[in-house]
């Protein structure tokens, strides 16, 4: 399987890369078609990434108005037509993946992008039914995923990927982890892809000091959720080193 860098839902969601269109998914054909052409039995997933806090844009939206240590611009607060709005986004940019040929979206609620600002209350300070307890703040996240596997159908590979440990203070408990990879599996979810740490965590994954396989005990850390979760999901491990 390939899954391709990340692709923003909308303007807001990053400074790169986007599909939002049926132009912009024309654009997508050469690569899904070259990588079917080139073997029929390869399957290709977008990944779907709106960066929220840590887009370099000016016009970044998060839970809540909580500037990162590593984003040069503090987000815009979603209200409830903004997050309405990016619901439907992720909807709408799935729907489009299948369109410009892929098999699958691998959607990130990791590493201190949008969804995963949702789960924590470091990022996530509301006191509506989008924070507070922990059944509230991954309603978002699960949301998401519900909206689409609606829009894509059945037949359509759905990964998400999930912070199994975020390494911040005051971040997800174990609990908590379990609790919300349930929920989105419940909600469409095809298969769990793990990740570890947030960008801004005290144990960085973008920084080049990050030592070569420093996060190889996680995969076999990682492996242990099949039987905690009580069921034999799908799994892949995301991280560098």
């Amino acid at each position: 399987m390939i899954i391709t860098g990340g692709i923003s839902p909308n303007d807001e969601g990053g400074f790169g890369a986007k599909l939002q269109t049926e132009e912009e998914a024309q654009q997508h054909r050469l690569v899904t078609d070259a990588v079917h052409a080139a073997a029929p039995d390869v399957k290709i997933c977008m990944q779907i990434l709106h960066m929220g806090a840590l887009a370099h844009n000016p016009d970044c939206v998060a839970p809540t108005a909580v500037k990162s240590r590593i984003s040069s611009f503090t987000p815009r607060e979603l209200d409830e037509d903004g997050i309405e709005k990016q619901l439907t986004d992720f909807a709408n940019c799935a729907t489009m993946a299948r369109k410009a040929g892929y098999d699958g979206v691998e959607i990130i609620g990791s590493a201190g992008y949008l969804l995963s600002t949702f789960l924590v209350e470091k990022t996530n300070l509301r006191t509506d039914q989008w924070g507070g307890p922990f059944e509230n703040r991954m309603r978002f996240p699960v949301e998401a995923v519900r909206r689409v596997r609606s829009a894509v159908g059945a037949d359509f590979i759905l990964i998400f990927r999930i912070t199994a440990m975020d390494m911040l203070e005051g971040g997800m408990s174990w609990d908590e982890v379990l609790m919300l990879a349930k929920a989105v599996e419940a909600a469409g979810a095809n298969i769990i892809s793990t990740h570890f740490t947030w960008h801004e965590a005290s144990v960085p994954t973008i920084a080049t000091m990050v030592p070569r396989g420093v996060h190889a005990s996680h995969g076999a850390f990682a492996t242990g959720a099949d039987s905690a979760l009580g069921y034999q999901q799908p799994h892949q491990h995301a991280g560098r080193g």
